[in-house]
């Protein structure tokens, strides 16, 4: 996941079979989300929500791109889709970003499963790419016009 200043959250690795809609039902990340949505509105705020794929049903939470799914598409979900889709981007963003300055995340086929450690290649991409953007920002903070983080306060979390 990524958020608009430009930093990337991972859940995991975890050591069995997982689709993006098991871990986002299962992770930390979205218990956090709901607390912080329900503070807004006990503060009289509006709730938030994400913006998902398709594949995710809409919740609290998670507004999912309008499909066939749940019958015919209206124009007005159409327009929506495409509002939304321009930010969605960004989180593709984040995987140019990993991969770009971390030629040895970008799985080739050297990287071989059960041979290699992905997982921890990666994880260590995404540290040395979140740490990158606190130092110089990245396009999702011009964006989005939102500075990242200090680097101090990066590796200060709890």
């Amino acid at each position: 996941m990524t958020f608009p200043d430009g930093m990337i959250v991972l859940e995991g690795p975890e050591p069995r079979y997982f689709t993006d809609i098991m871990v986002w039902r299962d992770c930390q990340l979205r218990q956090q989300l709901e607390a912080i949505m329900q503070e807004r509105e006990e503060a009289g705020l509006v709730r938030l929500k994400l913006y998902g794929d398709k594949v995710y049903n809409s919740s609290a939470l998670v507004t999912a791109a309008w499909s066939l799914r749940h019958g015919a598409v209206q124009a007005w979900m159409v327009v929506q889709n495409s509002m939304m889709s321009k930010l969605r981007v960004s989180v593709e963003w984040a995987f140019e970003r990993i991969i770009g300055t971390n030629k040895y995340a970008a799985f080739s086929r050297t990287l071989m499963v059960q041979n290699s450690p992905l997982s921890k290649y990666y994880t260590i991409a995404v540290l040395l790419t979140n740490a990158k953007t606190c130092l110089c920002g990245d396009i999702d903070t011009l964006y989005f016009d939102l500075e990242p983080p200090t680097l101090d306060d990066y590796f200060d979390q709890d």
